[in-house]
């Protein structure tokens, strides 16, 4: 499916599938259901038609109400059925959305954006000993890890569980991109801090066609890999992805994707790394950052635990999303903020012999450079405060609490700066 053709769907709840359709007419037509989030994906064969249709029947029936947040054909068909459902129905209309196209907080490479998406190799004695555990320190937690595949590393041995296209199977002489090692720094941070740890670690994630272009991931795809997780024994989920929205509203199928989770896990989200100043606005609209105070979904959903990044003095990162009344604070509602700049974990490249492609700092265009890492990187973002707070909730997990318990211990181990 291209990118295009996330344009041409919506999701519809189960519920309301049959009024829709009826006011769509012959242009829509159900193409996935899943029971377990109670949505159906409808294709639209003609948004554009379809658009102009549903507004001249607006403007028949409702010629006083104008839609709102319209910026498209696609946000032309949803305000317009919002408009005429909400007139005859006394303010009530469907649960419908997008199907919007994710963006991964790290997977989408922000280049040229201060240099903290871009690891380099650690010095020899940055890399952090070796995290092991007593069988009797500790009861074991699961910890689910939605993320890119997970490179084979020595440090993580037996410590994880993987769905079969979660893993990699690297070639020799592969070349590999900087973004690949993500799932991999993530996973040692977790267990540099919860080493009872189990992680779940599966992949939804599409890789781009071009080194910069990063990983992406419809939502329906998306909410279909957390319903996955919902009955898997998994006690804490982090989630370092997210995707913000033109209106900033919170996506309905992320919405009722996570609202499902979180009653029986914890959910631990990145706030995102959008927050930095040093990006022109072309430069800003080319690499597809949303606006700096913008929020980030799923951490800024209600029952997820958002994380923001700060040094190794406590100071908020840069790039943390802003607070849009003064740029100088973080955004509000990020939760909590752990150590997100210049974090040191297990990476690509164990070896020693494969070539990984890493983007030279502020250049234009992008330019790359092959570097060896060894096996260990050192990476910032918000990516990686959250795998550090996941490992702090799945501590707290294995000590004997509750997912709420766990979480209401860190918030208040990790108060706002």
């Amino acid at each position: 499916m291209g990118k295009d053709a996330y344009d041409e769907h919506i999701v519809v709840a189960d519920e309301h599938l049959r009024m829709v359709l009826d006011l769509l007419g012959n242009g829509a037509t159900p193409e996935s259901t899943d029971p377990r989030l109670g949505l159906t994906l409808v294709q639209l064969a003609d948004v554009h038609d379809l658009a102009a249709r549903l507004e001249q029947a607006r403007k028949e029936e409702v010629p006083d109400r104008e839609p709102e947040h319209v910026h498209g054909p696609l946000d032309s068909v949803l305000g317009n059925l919002r408009a005429i459902t909400q007139y005859r129905y006394a303010g009530w209309s469907p649960t419908l959305g997008k199907n919007r196209i994710l963006t991964g907080v790290q997977f989408k490479p922000y280049t040229n954006a201060g240099g903290f998406t871009r690891p380099t190799r650690p010095e020899e004695g940055e890399i952090p000993r070796a995290y092991t555990a007593q069988p009797r320190s500790g009861r074991r937690v699961r910890v689910g890890i939605l993320d890119t595949r997970l490179d084979p590393h020595t440090r993580l041995g037996g410590r994880y569980y993987t769905d079969p296209d979660a893993l990699t199977h690297v070639q020799p002489d592969q070349e590999r991109q900087w973004w690949e090692g993500h799932a991999t720094f993530i996973a040692g941070i977790v267990l540099s801090l919860a080493p009872t740890a189990d992680l779940d670690v599966r992949t939804a994630l599409a890789p781009g066609t071009t080194p910069d272009a990063g990983w992406t991931m419809p939502l329906w795809t998306l909410a279909q890999r957390l319903a996955d997780y919902r009955d898997s024994g998994v006690q804490v989920l982090n989630l370092s992805l997210g995707c913000s929205t033109a209106d900033g509203q919170a996506p309905m199928v992320l919405e009722r994707a996570i609202a499902q989770l979180t009653p029986t896990m914890a959910v631990v989200a990145a706030a995102g790394n959008h927050g930095t100043n040093e990006l022109e606005d072309k430069d800003r609209e080319d690499q597809g950052m949303p606006r700096r105070a913008a929020p980030l979904f799923p951490a800024a959903l209600d029952g997820v635990l958002a994380v923001g990044a700060v040094d190794a003095q406590g100071v908020p990162a840069s790039f943390n999303p802003i607070d849009g009344k003064d740029e100088t604070k973080p955004a509000p509602w990020i939760d909590v903020f752990a150590p997100g700049v210049e974090v040191v974990s297990t990476y690509l490249d164990e070896t020693g012999d494969q070539r990984v492609q890493v983007p030279i700092e502020k250049t234009k265009p992008v330019e790359y450079e092959t570097v060896s890492f060894g096996g260990y990187a050192n990476w910032s973002g918000t990516s990686f405060a959250s795998a550090h707070v996941t490992g702090l909730v799945a501590a707290q997990i294995a000590g004997g609490k509750t997912p709420p318990e766990a979480v209401q211990a860190v918030r208040q181990d990790l108060p706002r700066p």
